[in-house]
């Protein structure tokens, strides 16, 4: 293990955060950093507790019998369960659960299920975005933490174990456990970030679970689910997830979803033609709400509500009046009688071409988006009453972020629609390379003067082959604009690399990316 990582590695033990992970030597370079930006979100702060730490040495440990392993680990893996969906995290002895960023969303509290069948509801108290990990609590339980296990070599090969709750929704949730094999390392030179890939079956609900070697020391946090015909898991690796764990507790600004300040009534400024959002969460089945969006003036509004996908929700009651899978909810449909089939186009309300506009909706539990647009040229201050609480989620990223060749900067996407803006000045007749990784599947488009000049979805490289890359020479010197968003509904975060195109430490491929 390197020295950074050894420093790492102590200065977590001497603070107290007391997680059982087993460091992976992994190799790999990183291209160095002239910008930074954080993509960890704070929401509720908190004292982190001192705690006396297990070090463990993987020497002494004995060769564990699943049964033996499952029986030890499993009361230190809770389920977590949302009003959106489920998953698992692994009990910390500073009080603390760790989890997925996806699985706790954009949610403040979640609830907690352990295995002496006590379930709470706790707060999320931190979310980074770039490695998909998540801080909740604090909260007070008898269940055991995971201890600390002394570096070593992860290598192919060797027996893995995989605990957690997939497809679970019985009353009382009992956890689950796989078996399979380290098939090898994967490392991403421009994020940092080093995977463990194995055919340990990774299922919807197990995101957030612990990974295990045959000593029942936790190797890495599960995440990244089966894909490909080979069907393998990326699991994120146990020195990644203890550098998250230390963004995590140092409580970095957010980029996403700042609280402002949760009211029924709302002022706020819509750039020209965009939009702004708010969460509003529902406790009960069947709750009537009403969002209404005024203009100072005769300017023409709008305003819709989504799940936190940005897809229609659909009640109980409302089930099998759309197929997902075939149909788009905002494409207009006719009756038999050539009428809009106002149920066919979900929420989406802008009847007048001037002035407010207003939003009836039935909504299940659950937190939702409440978005408000304008279609001026120009900026427009309005005010948004509700009859349920409106919490103001606030990009933090400038409208248009700097960036530099031979450096990187990163950011968040936060929705499907979401798109962030960067600036590369450029000179004429000098060959670049730009390129964007992410968890999510990301899309980067470079304008000049509003003129696209290149673009790409898929490189084949990166962990799923998604990672968009360019090589292009600028035919103007100037400031160009390259634009990021993702093809999927995803939170997630993205680092930008940028380079000259002969630069033999970029982080990229070595080959010309195949352009998709």
């Amino acid at each position: 293990m390197n020295n950074i990582a050894t420093s790492i590695f102590r200065s977590l033990l001497v603070r107290g955060v007391g997680l059982g992970l087993l460091l992976v030597s992994c190799s790999g370079s990183t291209t160095p950093n002239t910008e930074t930006s954080p993509t960890t979100e704070t929401v509720a702060p908190s004292t982190t507790q001192e705690v006396t730490v297990e070090v463990v040495e993987t020497a002494s440990v004995p060769v564990l019998a699943a049964a033996d392993i499952y029986k030890q680990l499993s009361p230190s893996i809770v389920y977590i369960d949302t009003p959106d969906g489920t998953g698992s995290g692994i009990i910390l002895s500073n009080g603390y659960v760790l989890t997925n960023a996806h699985v706790v969303s954009l949610h403040e509290y979640v609830r907690v299920w352990g295995a002496d069948g006590d379930h709470f509801s706790v707060p999320v108290y931190a979310r980074d975005w770039s490695r998909d990990l998540a801080l909740v609590g604090p909260f007070s339980t008898s269940l055991p933490a995971v201890n600390f296990a002394e570096p070593r070599e992860l290598l192919p090969g060797e027996p893995v174990y995989l605990i957690g709750f997939p497809g679970e929704g019985e009353v009382a949730p009992v956890a689950s456990i796989t078996a399979g094999l380290v098939s090898r390392m994967r490392s991403n030179a421009c994020t940092g970030l080093d995977f463990i890939q194995t055919d340990a079956l990774i299922a919807g609900g197990q995101s957030g679970g612990a990974l295990l070697d045959a000593g029942g020391n936790l190797v890495g946090v599960s995440g990244l689910g089966g894909f490909t015909e080979a069907n393998f898991g990326l699991v994120l690796s146990g020195a990644n997830a203890i550098t998250g764990l230390a963004a995590l507790e140092s409580g970095v600004l957010p980029l996403i979803g700042t609280p402002i300040g949760e009211a029924t009534r709302q002022e706020t400024t819509l750039a020209p033609i965009d939009d702004n959002k708010f969460l509003i969460t529902i406790d009960q089945p069947g709750t009537s709400v009403e969002v209404t969006v005024a203009p100072g003036g005769f300017e023409d509004v709008w305003v819709d509500l989504t799940d936190l996908y940005g897809a229609m929700p659909i009640t109980e009651s409302q089930e099998g009046i759309i197929d997902y899978l075939y149909q788009d909810p905002r494409e207009e449909d006719l009756d038999d009688f050539g009428a809009v089939e106002e149920d066919l186009i979900g929420y989406y309300t802008d009847l007048y071409y001037d002035g407010e506009e207003t939003l009836y909706a039935t909504l299940d539990p659950g937190t939702y988006l409440v978005w408000v647009g304008s279609l001026e040229d120009e900026y427009l201050d309005v005010t948004v009453t509700s009859s349920h609480p409106l919490l103001p989620m606030v990009d933090d990223e400038e409208p248009s972020q700097p960036l530099k060749l031979g450096s990187w900067t990163d950011g968040i996407i936060g929705h499907l629609t979401d798109i962030d803006r960067l600036e590369i000045d450029l000179v004429a007749g000098e060959a670049v390379r730009i390129r964007v990784d992410s968890l999510a599947d990301p899309v980067m488009n470079v304008y000049y003067q509003n003129t696209l000049v290149a673009s790409n979805d898929d490189s084949w490289s990166g962990l799923y082959g998604s990672a968009p890359e360019v090589r292009f020479t600028p035919a103007q010197s100037g400031t160009y604009e390259i634009d990021v968003s993702f093809y999927d509904n995803a939170t997630d975060g993205y680092r930008v690399t940028a380079a000259r195109a002969d630069d033999e430490n970029f982080c990229g491929n070595n080959w010309w990316p195949r352009q998709g």
